[in-house]
């Protein structure tokens, strides 16, 4: 790849990293202006249009971006279930340290959710509609959902569990303001324990289900 091309590919990723670092600042997207986005990575505001059209345009592509992310980290979720379907602490363990070393992809995804602009909060909602689906399609072959004979039952299944997981995050996003090491780490361990029931009860009904 020539020298130039390289450097655009890196400063176009730096403009998105700069989005997801104000994010994790608690910013929204709406409140941050072109000047902002640029001023972080010391570039010209011009320079911006090199890259993007316009704002929709670097949220909307920071929003494939994610996407592609989580489906990896669901996908790597679904294998978990399939491979060991009781083992539900492994996979818990595995969503908190992605959770941890990713936090910006998370928090930039979840608060837009709800607080972003018609065009982000459709975008997003189109991802969250594809994870869905995904998972739906891959616990159909749990020996867990056995008991499901109604395959169009699944899907409301998988919705459960991906907006649990997105409540779960919340949750452990908000304990990285928590200053006492200590007191982290007892809070991050009661949202475990609590994801971990709530887990196996549902699980406990799907087995049962009729």
């Amino acid at each position: 790849m020539p020298i130039r091309e390289e450097q655009k590919q890196q400063t176009h990723q730096a403009l998105l990293n700069a989005v997801l670092s104000l994010s994790c600042q608690g910013r929204t997207f709406s409140s941050m202006s072109l000047r902002e986005i640029t001023g972080e990575v010391n570039l010209a505001p011009a320079t911006f249009y090199r890259h993007f059209q316009n704002m929709d345009h670097l949220a909307l592509e920071l929003i494939d971006h994610i996407g592609i992310f989580l489906k990896a980290c669901f996908g790597n979720i679904c294998k978990m279930a399939v491979k060991a379907p009781y083992d539900h602490e492994q996979r818990l363990n595995y969503l908190f340290d992605v959770v941890s070393k990713h936090p910006e992809y998370w928090s930039f995804f979840i608060h837009e959710r709800s607080s972003g602009s018609t065009i982000i909060r459709q975008a997003i909602k189109r991802e969250v509609k594809f994870l869905v689906q995904y998972t739906a399609s891959t616990i159909q072959n749990m020996q867990n959902f056995a008991a499901v004979k109604d395959t169009e039952e699944l899907p409301i299944f998988a919705d459960i569990f991906v907006n649990m997981t997105f409540c779960w995050v919340i949750q452990w996003l908000d304990l990285r303001y928590v200053e006492d090491v200590i007191q982290q780490k007892i809070a991050q361990d009661k949202v475990k324990v609590k994801a971990l029931l709530q887990t196996q009860l549902i699980y406990g009904g799907i087995q049962t289900w009729q």
